[in-house]
């Protein structure tokens, strides 16, 4: 009886050491291909002194696993591929006589970064910034771009740089 017992006790005790080797194995989707990670900047996006807007500053786009010459950079997006946008920031220099009326990024520069002011500086110059984790999708042969408005008349050049991450999916 005793050792019906000491045996019943070592085979759970076998049986969930087992159960917990499998549990503990790190998840693996060996069936996916590599995400190809993207980085872009939408550089000079900004409004001159005495102007309302201007035309939609292109951004450039290229793989982070791509040298960081100027030359890997594109502005459309390849063929066969579809560029998922996750993660867009912003940084905006304005005078502080001067009101935004919207910062707009995207596909055709259709959606609005949300601009908070962060700093006023002594020389009368104002800093916004936006930061936003959102879901774009621009398909092949498309352009990201980006365009600044103000309220009014700009008294000062209005400047805005806007860099975003994301990755490539191949077209199905």
């Amino acid at each position: 009886m005793k050792s019906l017992f000491q045996l019943s006790i070592i085979s759970v005790l076998f049986t969930s050491f087992v159960s917990a080797q499998t549990w503990s194995q790190p998840v693996r989707e060996v069936e996916k291909e590599a995400r190809n990670a993207v980085y872009g900047i939408c550089q000079d996006v900004g409004v001159p002194a005495g102007a309302v807007s201007t035309s939609p500053r292109v951004c450039r786009f290229k793989s982070i696993f791509d040298p960081p010459a100027i030359s890997n950079y594109v502005e459309r997006v390849p063929a066969g591929k579809v560029l998922v946008i996750e993660d867009v920031h912003a940084s905006c220099l304005k005078s502080n006589t001067d009101n935004f009326d919207s910062l707009l990024f995207g596909l055709n520069a259709m959606r609005p970064l949300p601009l908070q002011l962060r700093a006023n500086f002594v020389n009368g110059r104002q800093k916004y910034s936006a930061n936003l984790l959102t879901r774009m999708y621009a398909p092949a042969n498309e352009r990201i771009s980006a365009v600044v408005h103000m309220t009014s008349n700009s008294n000062d050049t209005t400047s805005c740089s806007v860099s975003f991450y994301g990755h490539y999916v191949d077209v199905q």
